[in-house]
């Protein structure tokens, strides 16, 4: 979900659609509590004109002079939209999973079109199923 193929997908898009700006937002944790906790807030900007890997490696950094973890590592869930809202990106590290709404079929179909190595599911129900899968896993202790 944040990686570097989703994040070059959504720029690219953006490029395509001659938006200018985007706003991720990472939400769970709670933003300000997290800022409060942290000292930085758990969002962020970038253009269509960025460069992908740029963009992962700023959700990777470590924060400076600060005991937690990258935005990537501290977030559990992340929205990304750009500033004429045409579309949006949810993504839940949970279940694994993305969800990309757009406002028109067309639109949908032109993004798939300009990224198909992203994987897909036919249905709602297929993408639940996994989301499910992803959240019921069993978490083994080594040494303990």
């Amino acid at each position: 979900m944040f990686n570097k193929a989703v994040i070059a997908a959504v720029c690219r898009w953006s490029k395509h659609c001659q938006e200018v700006e985007l706003a991720a937002f990472f939400t769970m944790p709670d933003a300000v509590d997290f800022s409060s906790n942290a000292g930085f807030y758990g969002g962020m900007t970038f253009s269509a004109d960025d460069d992908a890997c740029e963009v992962e490696e700023m959700l990777f950094a470590d924060q400076a002079n600060s005991p937690f973890f990258s935005i990537y590592e501290a977030s559990g869930r992340m929205f990304i939209l750009p500033s004429d809202r045409r579309w949006a990106l949810i993504g839940e590290r949970d279940a694994d999973l993305a969800l990309f709404c757009f406002r028109s079929k067309e639109d949908r179909e032109g993004f798939f079109k300009l990224s198909p190595s992203l994987e897909t599911f036919e249905t709602i129900s297929d993408a639940a199923r996994f989301a499910k899968k992803s959240m019921n896993y069993e978490l083994e202790m080594k040494g303990a």
